[in-house]
């Protein structure tokens, strides 16, 4: 799995000059801006999934959450964010141990500047959070929507 991430990443990177192609959110109208090239790298990280994705997913999908709608692993721009909810315009990101490594420090901060630019808010939460207090982590996301 995280070998899929880091080819994400280095794809990603490496697509910064690639087109990117509009979309239609649902809901009100909104422009999701993405990299054409990272849909498949998203169907596979969806097919993929770690263990504190699937948990997460298991209580936010299916509007379980303040009725809000979440995709996976979902192209915005040049990257693939874990899970979004356009209509509320979230970003929720779940941190393995890799992102606390200074490089990938980095590039989380830049990830979030990103998404903020697009007028997007990023929570961010740790594996461990996830799969040891996902009531906490569910009622975090659930205080952001109100």
């Amino acid at each position: 799995m995280a070998e899929v991430r880091r080819a994400v990443v280095a794809q990603a990177e490496a697509g910064k000059d690639f087109p990117l192609f509009e979309k239609e959110g649902l809901g009100e109208i909104s422009v999701l801006i993405y990299n054409k090239r990272l849909k498949s790298f998203s169907q596979k990280l969806r097919a993929e999934m770690t263990k504190a994705e699937k948990i997460l997913w298991s209580k936010i999908r299916r509007k379980q959450v303040s009725n809000a709608q979440f995709y996976r692993q979902k192209p915005i721009g040049k990257y693939i964010a874990d899970f979004y909810c356009p209509k509320l315009k979230i970003v929720i990101e779940i941190d393995g141990g890799h992102h606390y490594e200074d490089k990938n420090i980095v590039r989380d901060k830049l990830r979030n500047a990103n998404f903020k630019q697009l007028g997007l808010t990023v929570l961010r939460f740790t594996n461990i959070d996830v799969v040891k207090n996902i009531d906490g982590v569910t009622q975090k996301i659930s205080n952001q929507i109100k």
